[in-house]
């Protein structure tokens, strides 16, 4: 929406709109402030997904199928080898 009220945005692509605007409208000392913070979103984001893929597999999975017997500190334990083995993979 606010790239189509600048009449220099109007006729470019929607996938460069974004990028122009941060380039052209932030002061450069505050391009690096403007990236930390896209990362920090694309890091939570892809925490929240890692989290609820481990609740998933060790509630759902994990313990009704392998480990029915087994204390809250067994089950933690394996989730946290899950997301690593989880994490490792899905950045490869």
């Amino acid at each position: 929406m606010t790239a189509f009220s600048f009449a220099w945005l109007r006729n470019r692509n929607a996938d460069t709109v974004n990028p122009r605007l941060i380039v052209d409208l932030l002061p450069a000392s505050l391009i690096g402030v403007f990236a930390a913070i896209l990362f920090r979103a694309i890091l939570s984001s892809f925490k929240g997904a890692l989290n609820s893929t481990v609740t998933l597999f060790t509630l759902n999975i994990y313990k009704p199928m392998f480990k029915p017997d087994d204390g809250k500190g067994e089950i933690v334990k394996s989730g946290r080898i899950f997301v690593a083995a989880l994490g490792i993979v899905s950045m490869s």
